[in-house]
């Protein structure tokens, strides 16, 4: 009997070993994910390439094209995110976190291309404030997260 309970506990010791290696490995592969949807087409160096026409756009018009350029290129990473087969909790969070965080700037970008171009009422532009820093902190918080996840599968 004593065998069987060594026995026994030594299965489980091994599968919780395989288990705790292979979530290991289905994170660090949601990571990748992660990395490949926000670089894919290379949409941020399209979104840097914006950001700077944005500063030498002659008219208000111009810039409103600017910016729903901007949205549309977040819209395209919005969709890659949502699109990933993510297998681990952590990174379906953050995977969460990042949608919202987009959808929040898409909608940031969109009114400020209206904006630009018919003023916003005082309480207009409070609400844009609001929700540009609501969008920074919802991105901010994924990326760090993204980071902190990095540095536990670098870890194990």
């Amino acid at each position: 009997m004593k065998r069987f309970y060594q026995f026994f506990t030594f299965v489980f010791v091994a599968l919780a070993v395989v288990a705790c290696g292979d979530k290991n490995a289905d994170l660090k592969a949601d990571l990748q994910a992660f990395d490949a949807a926000t670089e894919q087409n290379g949409n941020l160096a399209e979104i840097q390439k914006f950001q700077t026409e944005l500063m030498s756009a002659a008219t208000p018009e111009d810039q409103a094209v600017i910016f729903n350029k901007i949205a549309d290129k977040y819209k395209e990473i919005k969709a890659s995110v949502e699109g990933l087969k993510i297998k681990t909790a952590e990174a379906k969070a953050l995977q969460g976190k990042f949608t919202s965080g987009f959808d929040d700037f898409i909608k940031l970008m969109t009114d400020s291309a209206i904006y630009v171009v018919t003023p916003p009422t005082a309480e207009q532009q409070q609400a844009l404030v609001t929700l540009q820093q609501q969008a920074t902190t919802k991105l901010l918080e994924a990326a760090q997260g993204i980071q902190t996840l990095k540095e536990q599968v670098e870890k194990k």
